[in-house]
């Protein structure tokens, strides 16, 4: 009866200090529980959550560590340590996390889903796209899923793919304007200028002052060999956010199909400053050098 009773005391006080300094209520709960059981999961999952949220994340993981101790089939526990992992920029600690959480219900839509973008930020494309896939498969009306699953697809040139998912992600939210964009963008990289140009359109209309979008809409024009246009909507964008490097390397493309090769080696110099370790640097410093 006195260990129930100082349980729910322990519990109430974790719950008291979520919005006050997170020490206070840890060292408490520590102190007042040598031998520590399963019943006190809760309290140091509560504890560690509130540590997260200060930043704390060091501390975070060392209380959640000591609940998957104590009580290895907690997958609560296991989900958080995978954020505070994340937080961490621990990406393999987060991965073995959530596959631990995930032995326990292999059926968790959430925790699908940030497997599958943990192995996304690993490299591991293939096998994130199959934990993506299990998520969008358990939540079929979440449109960012279907969003995420596009841009994986994108950026690995796989653009009817892509295109497919961004489709659906827009027909769950017709608001979109990021979808739209990626769909402009990825119809413009197989050369289907006349369809991604009304996609861009409802981005830009959604988001104006979108920089991402006005370099969609300038590529797209470029595409359409409507090379004046394309620069409008080039500087449009820098005007906005001048750190996009992308930005740079089609305004130098578009100002070099113009036959402005000064105003061209201007922007391709800013474009290697931004990203000097791209895979198109050889060939621009070639053209570079032959004019």
């Amino acid at each position: 009866m006195k260990n129930k009773i100082l349980l729910v005391f322990l519990l109430f006080l974790a719950f008291a200090c979520l919005h006050c300094s997170p020490s206070f209520a840890s060292v408490y709960v520590l102190n007042s529980q040598k031998n520590i059981d399963s019943r006190y999961g809760k309290i140091f999952i509560i504890i560690a959550e509130d540590y997260a949220l200060h930043g704390y994340y060091t501390k975070a993981k060392s209380l959640i560590l000591k609940v998957t101790e104590f009580d290895p089939e907690n997958i609560v526990a296991y989900n958080n340590l995978g954020l505070i992992c994340e937080g961490l920029h621990d990406y393999k600690c987060a991965e073995s996390s959530y596959r631990k959480a995930l032995k326990i219900n292999p059926n968790n839509m959430v925790i699908n889903y940030y497997l599958g973008l943990i192995l996304d930020k690993s490299g591991k494309n293939a096998e994130s796209l199959k934990y993506l896939a299990k998520a969008a498969e358990l939540m079929p009306y979440d449109f960012i899923i279907y969003y995420d699953i596009a841009i994986i697809f994108a950026r690995n040139n796989k653009h009817e793919q892509s295109i497919y998912y961004n489709q659906k992600s827009v027909e769950l939210k017709p608001d979109f304007a990021e979808a739209y964009n990626n769909l402009c963008y990825s119809m413009a990289s197989i050369n289907k200028y006349n369809e991604a140009l009304p996609m861009c359109q409802k981005a830009f209309e959604l988001k104006p002052q979108s920089a991402s979008i006005l370099d969609s809409l300038g590529y797209v024009y470029f595409g359409l060999n409507d090379v004046g246009k394309s620069v409008d909507y080039y500087k449009k964008a820098i005007s906005i956010d001048p750190n996009i490097s992308e930005v740079y390397l089609h305004l130098a493309q578009a100002y070099q199909k113009l036959g402005e090769n000064q105003k061209a080696a201007e922007f391709y110099k800013k474009y290697i400053q931004l990203e000097p370790d791209a895979k198109n640097i050889k060939e621009i410093k070639l053209i570079l050098k032959n004019w």
